[in-house]
């Protein structure tokens, strides 16, 4: 593999990586071989795993020079083989000629090492956390007018466009994905907990709701709004104040049974909410998991898992 760049040209093999970079005759080897250059081979091993799927064993590191070749032995600690996607490239290699190039480069290339290190672990909540860390790196640097970060999700996720590859990750999915009215989810904590909702019951009886209540349920198909609804005993949807809102009335009439939005509300607004509640320690699945909460993790994780490098592809045609 070699990609030219404005920094330092480099040729890597799956055993071996050179490196052309200038060295004034001032300069001692400590010097050249400083913390930008180290990253610089990170970069490019973070490359060559999203294009292959596997690590390259590189021992030793080549920089060649008009006056010679220095060379730098790594550690082999920190040169990992992924075992478990041997084979199976993340990324072709003209989107990752783009990611190298791209102008946010260490946001992707921080995305595509917490891919990595997704695959390297068998906790079924330590995967979700990184594949969220990595899913981050992305819609981050996505343009989006609201500062929320479920909104930024919700930006990037709607903006991908619903090729083959990304409806066959649907499909995959809702085959794979448990019942939607199971206890598993838990929508009664979700309907509680979501901050952008800020529905309360009032000591009176009454109901409020915050206006983005109507954003975040927008994307609610009729069957999905009939189980957060029946979640919470208090939330009527005839009392609440975005009952008139155009876009939920058209949501609640669809016909029983379409979910094409159901993808996008629970990749955005529910897994975000299931992000913040394990990783701020609120729920205890890191600890209590039941054989149907692991069933709905790994099909949330899978799915997501698949999504990242269609939007890693997606960030870098912007």
């Amino acid at each position: 593999m070699k990609i030219s760049t404005a920094i330092d040209d480099f040729r890597l093999t799956t055993s071996e990586l050179t490196i052309q970079y200038e060295r004034s005759s001032k300069q001692t080897l400590d010097q050249a071989f400083n913390p930008t250059r180290i990253l610089r081979i990170e970069e490019i091993l973070l490359l060559y795993y999203s294009i292959t799927g596997v690590f390259p064993a590189v021992e030793k590191v080549a920089f060649e020079h008009p006056g010679g070749t220095d060379n730098i032995t790594l550690s082999e600690a920190n040169l990992p083989i992924c075992p478990t996607c041997a084979n199976q490239a993340i990324i072709d290699s003209e989107i990752a000629t783009r990611l190298y190039a791209f102008e946010n480069r260490s946001s992707l290339l921080s995305c595509v090492s917490y891919l990595f290190a997704s695959r390297q672990t068998e906790d079924a909540m330590s995967r979700f956390r990184y594949l969220w860390s990595s899913f981050n790196c992305l819609y981050k640097i996505y343009p989006c007018e609201g500062r929320s970060e479920y909104l930024r999700v919700y930006t990037l996720l709607e903006a991908i466009p619903e090729d083959n590859n990304l409806l066959n990750i649907k499909r995959k999915f809702q085959d794979s994905v448990i019942d939607i009215d199971s206890p598993s989810w838990r929508w009664n904590d979700f309907l509680r907990g979501f901050v952008p909702l800020k529905i309360k019951h009032k000591k009176n009886g009454e109901i409020s709701a915050c206006p983005t209540a109507s954003t975040v349920l927008s994307d609610v198909d009729e069957q999905l709004l009939k189980v957060l609804m029946s979640r919470k005993a208090y939330l009527k949807w005839k009392d609440l104040p975005t009952n008139n809102n155009p876009i939920l009335q058209r949501q609640a009439d669809l016909e029983h049974g379409a979910n094409s939005d159901r993808f996008l509300f629970i990749f955005s607004s529910y897994l975000y909410w299931l992000r913040c509640d394990t990783m701020h320690g609120n729920s205890p699945y890191p600890v209590f998991m039941t054989k149907e909460q692991q069933t709905l993790l790994k099909a949330l994780c899978d799915s997501l898992e698949s999504l990242i490098p269609l939007c890693i592809a997606f960030v870098c045609n912007q």
